[in-house]
């Protein structure tokens, strides 16, 4: 997979950073209010777990997948639950 990345925009460091401070916003403005993380399979699998483990605040995660390319590898511009 790493042969397939061509550039790297923000490095693990820069992440972490914008991570922490997304959990920050988000614990203060859940704070008094139940938060449901919903995670599109499978490519947002990886960011969920991050921001769950930087949260403060208890918080649920549901999973949904979610496609619009069916077999194809450009998008039919209809998306499939």
């Amino acid at each position: 997979m790493k042969k397939e990345i061509k550039e790297i925009l923000l490095d693990e460091k820069q992440l972490d950073v914008i991570v922490s401070r997304l959990a920050e916003q988000i614990d203060r403005d859940y704070a008094d209010r139940r938060l449901v993380l919903v995670s599109i399979l499978k490519g947002s699998v990886m960011f969920t777990a991050a921001l769950m483990g930087k949260l403060e605040n208890n918080a649920e995660i549901e999973f949904m997948k979610v496609s619009s390319y069916g077999a194809q590898t450009t998008s039919s511009g209809y998306i499939s639950v």
